[in-house]
């Protein structure tokens, strides 16, 4: 169970700790077959990618190690807590996705061009795009980016494909 990793010109401080908390996740019972190798690598890229942030008037760097590896570890419980939970798997629901027919005869002409654009655009639309358009009515963000397991940054980058896609309604809409 010992790590075959090499951290040659990282502080050693550094490294006993990473080293420590990955064995001592690494016997976490949520972490069985998580091997200890990518749990090192894991922390060690954490704490390296939020050096930059580290501050010496707030903290010392002993403290500010100990707080990144607490709040990775903790985050990796998490995930794989998760995951027994089926959270790699996200949930979607078709309700209000698309949407409900409506009596055509009761309603102007223009809201029926509307709506008969607003289908056809919808339908063209790839699942990724459908999927994020059906949540944004009731989520936020955060929560479909929890639902999903996608990115918050991939989700703002489709939002930003499926205004693009949606430009040429612009002039229904307003």
């Amino acid at each position: 169970m010992k790590s075959c990793n090499r951290y040659t010109g990282i502080d050693p401080y550094l490294v006993s700790q990473v080293r420590y908390r990955a064995r001592k996740l690494s016997r976490h019972a949520l972490m069985r077959g998580v091997e200890i190798e990518d749990i090192e690598q894991d922390l060690m890229l954490d704490v390296l990618s939020r050096k930059a942030s580290y501050d010496p008037e707030r903290a010392q760097w002993s403290t500010f190690v100990d707080r990144v590896l607490s709040n990775k570890c903790a985050t990796l419980i998490s995930a794989e807590l998760a995951k027994k939970r089926g959270g790699g798997r996200g949930c979607l629901s078709l309700d209000g996705l698309l949407p409900e027919p409506v009596d055509e005869a009761s309603l102007d002409p223009a809201s029926v061009e509307i709506r008969i654009d607003l289908d056809r655009h919808v339908a063209d639309l790839p699942a990724s795009l459908t999927g994020l358009l059906g949540g944004l009515g009731k989520n936020t963000m955060t929560e479909i980016a929890r639902a999903t397991g996608v990115p918050k940054t991939t989700l703002y980058d489709r939002l930003a494909d499926l205004r693009a896609r949606l430009q040429p309604l612009h002039d229904y809409l307003h």
